[in-house]
């Protein structure tokens, strides 16, 4: 019992649709993927105004990103239903990893392994971090609200002279 209210732990289950509170009674909405992936909507809708499941699903996704399981299965993001995931909507992204010390990026599937990668290739993939749910809220109404989303914006790939100036690039250490 939370505040006098029953919170029900939701299964993380593919294709489990859940609306995400975005304060002041409106809600955005997820769909479960391969876990640690969810998709994410664009679309919004005041609390008790909740569209059909199955029109939620047709909407277009706004991003898709890794997301810490207690997210998906605490229960404040509450359950809606359930819609089979369509097969090419579950197949591996692409995401990148950029390390703090030198710079050097790479492209990832799983987290687990590693391929080198350019900036320009690495532009425009998500960086492969599991986001909290208070981080996925922040940056649904910074989507919504047409705006950068504070976290989304200091997990983009860094230039070279980010590392440089900070006396970090190994690769410019050795020149």
């Amino acid at each position: 019992m939370t505040g006098g209210k029953r919170t029900t732990r939701i299964r993380d289950k593919v294709g489990n649709v859940l609306a995400v509170p975005l304060g002041e009674d409106r809600f955005g909405f997820a769909w479960v993927l391969n876990s640690p992936l969810v998709a994410f909507f664009d679309r919004r809708c005041r609390a008790g105004d909740f569209p059909p499941v199955d029109a939620i699903v047709g909407s277009p996704i706004a991003f898709r990103i890794w997301v810490m399981k207690s997210a998906v299965t605490s229960g404040k993001w509450p359950f809606l239903g359930h819609m089979p995931v369509p097969e090419h909507s579950l197949e591996p992204l692409w995401f990148f990893k950029q390390d703090s010390i030198n710079g050097r990026i790479h492209k990832t599937l799983t987290g687990a392994e590693e391929v080198p990668a350019t900036a320009d290739e690495a532009e425009g993939l998500e960086c492969a971090a599991v986001w909290s749910d208070v981080h996925v809220e922040e940056r649904l109404r910074a989507h919504f609200e047409g705006r950068p989303s504070i976290f989304a914006e200091s997990m983009k790939v860094k230039p070279p002279e980010f590392f440089e100036a900070k006396g970090n690039n190994i690769e410019a250490r050795r020149s």
